[in-house]
């Protein structure tokens, strides 16, 4: 098993850099690679305590779509977060015809 962690986890590293450089690619201010490197951590080890939920590659997309909307405070975040945590609430699957 440790070959295949120790795989998944070069591959998950490798990626994340990778979306890092395209952020960095699209967007013409400068891109903080630690603390996008922090928030992915950060949201990756949530999402495995919680056993559900977004990972890194969801939040690099939120860093391209404010930057080009032009919103740079952390209220985009917070709604982001209240509208994702109603849809986890909510009583209707979104998924279930699908």
């Amino acid at each position: 098993q440790l070959p295949k962690v120790a795989g998944l986890f070069l591959v998950v590293c490798f990626g994340g850099a990778m979306d890092i450089a395209a952020i960095q690619s699209d967007v013409p201010t400068p891109v903080d690679f630690n603390k996008e490197l922090c928030v992915v951590g950060t949201s990756n080890v949530v999402t495995a305590l919680l056993g559900a939920g977004y990972t890194g590659s969801f939040y690099f997309s939120q860093t391209i779509f404010t930057r080009r909307a032009g919103v740079f405070n952390r209220l985009n975040g917070v709604v982001v977060a209240a509208l994702e945590l109603l849809l986890v609430v909510m009583p209707v699957s979104l998924v279930q015809d699908c």
